[in-house]
């Protein structure tokens, strides 16, 4: 048996998004994230640092061939990724930078890992993870500027 220190982590790919939100943006997006929360069919789990997106059955990540099931939640879905806040305070403008990231464990599990180990899923996959999360963050973002700004 391999000694826990020297498994590696689970692959996450983690890349930096050009935006950059202000206090009343940041407000603004989680809003809108809550209105689109995965217990009210919606996509999203809006936390203090990070906007999960999930997958539905109709609505997933190219390539995506994994089963979506229920599970334990009120509708079938399956965790894709999220987008990251850091806040940033240089100049006194509070700021909060974003990230996007990819872990999709359910296409882990489908090719086979127990664990859902993301180290087995294939680099396009991953790619695609990171496309979709991207697309829900620009459709979230959109919707939460047109709120915003009516």
């Amino acid at each position: 048996m391999t000694p826990l220190h020297r498994l590696a982590a689970p692959r996450t790919l983690r890349e930096p998004l050009p935006d950059l939100l202000d206090v009343l943006e940041f407000q603004a997006v989680m809003n809108e994230a809550r209105r689109r929360d995965l217990n009210r069919d919606g996509v999203c789990d809006a936390r203090s640092g990070v906007v999960n997106f999930w997958c539905t059955p109709d609505d997933k990540p190219d390539g995506w061939d994994a089963e979506i099931t229920q599970g334990a939640l009120d509708f079938p879905r399956e965790y894709v990724g999220g987008v990251y806040f850091e806040w940033d305070d240089a100049g006194g403008d509070r700021r909060a930078r974003t990230y996007v990231e990819a872990q999709p464990y359910g296409i882990a599990r489908h090719l086979g890992s127990r664990d859902a180990d993301t180290r087995v899923v294939p680099a396009e996959m991953f790619a695609a993870c990171l496309r979709w999360v991207r697309a829900k963050w620009e459709e979230l973002k959109a919707q939460a500027d047109d709120d915003a700004h009516p």
